[in-house]
């Protein structure tokens, strides 16, 4: 059956949903090093204007928004926009290795909060992450398919919740452990853990449960020679393979931003209209899907 498609050149001006937000503590001491570029908050605040970030997402067309950080300042978010912002339990770091503090004390805390109703998701959990050399960050090591992880995409099938995790796709073998051990949990891959699409492919056809947001997966937000991992050529078209992909598993992808720094919260307009170019190369009903129909299908998961 033909799907109904917008000509290229014109972009999807359909409903948007941010899969992929954080709010961060006011004056966290993370510089911005581009400066502050549209008015969301002083240079050395990290995150400090998220409500305007908030503010800012609704104007340009997008209508809620899955959001990680700490429990206060997701939770009081989402009382300022109720209907708006959909919090994710935080997984809790040492502040001194920037390792995940996955125990069981962990554990008992996200089944806590999972128990309050108002959570709507766990993560972004950082399992293997590459150091971020700006920030001054270093890699994190964690095995996605470790014990605590196991127990944790558990809590989520209990609870009927998504696991967003971050995750290099180089190791991968890892994941396909967890996936295979985990048949009941939805499991999304931020940013399709920097994989190609091929690798992305092979993963979701193995593992119907896993699940990919495209947040930095564009040529806005990445350096050389991070570029190549963006969706479409130097002409805006979407890549051959990544249209394939999304077409092949139109209820698997969902969109992102990741604004999770000041430095990068002034490009919100520029990301949005990327994306909706892409999603514009795409049958109308594909793009509405990973536009915002699979994000709100994930939050109807909950009893």
């Amino acid at each position: 059956m033909l799907l109904p498609l917008i000509a290229f050149g014109q972009s999807y001006t359909g409903p948007l949903f941010d899969a992929h937000a954080h709010v961060k503590p006011m004056g966290a001491g993370m510089t911005n090093p581009m400066g502050h570029r549209s008015g969301y908050g002083a240079p050395d605040d990290d995150g400090a204007s998220q409500a305007n970030l908030m503010d800012a997402e609704r104007r340009a067309g997008i209508k809620g928004a899955f959001l990680f950080g700490q429990e206060q300042l997701t939770l009081a978010e989402q009382a300022r926009n109720p209907a708006f912002v959909f919090p994710f339990v935080n997984i809790p770091m040492d502040h001194e290795t920037h390792q995940l503090l996955l125990t069981e004390d962990t554990l008992a805390q996200i089944e806590t909060q999972l128990k309050t109703g108002h959570m709507f998701g766990i993560g972004e959990m950082s399992l293997r992450h590459a150091p971020l050399i700006k920030k001054g960050l270093p890699e994190t090591r964690h095995p996605a398919d470790g014990p605590i992880a196991l127990k944790i995409y558990q809590l989520a099938a209990k609870y009927h919740v998504p696991v967003n995790i971050h995750f290099e796709h180089e190791y991968v073998d890892e994941l396909y452990r967890a996936l295979a051990q985990s048949p009941s949990s939805t499991i999304i891959w931020a940013h399709c853990g920097d994989a190609p699409a091929s690798l992305v492919a092979a993963a979701m056809r193995k593992y119907p449960n896993l699940y990919a947001d495209l947040s930095c997966r564009n040529p806005i937000l990445r350096d050389n020679p991070k570029k190549q991992l963006s969706l479409s050529n130097d002409d805006e078209r979407i890549l051959p393979e990544w249209k394939a992909l999304l077409i092949e598993f139109p209820d698997r992808f969902l969109l992102g931003f990741d604004l999770w720094v000041p430095d990068r919260i002034g490009y919100l307009d520029e990301l949005v209209a990327y994306d909706r170019n892409v999603l514009g190369q795409l049958p109308l009903p594909v793009a509405e899907k990973i536009a915002f129909r699979n994000a709100e299908k994930l939050i109807e998961i909950k009893p």
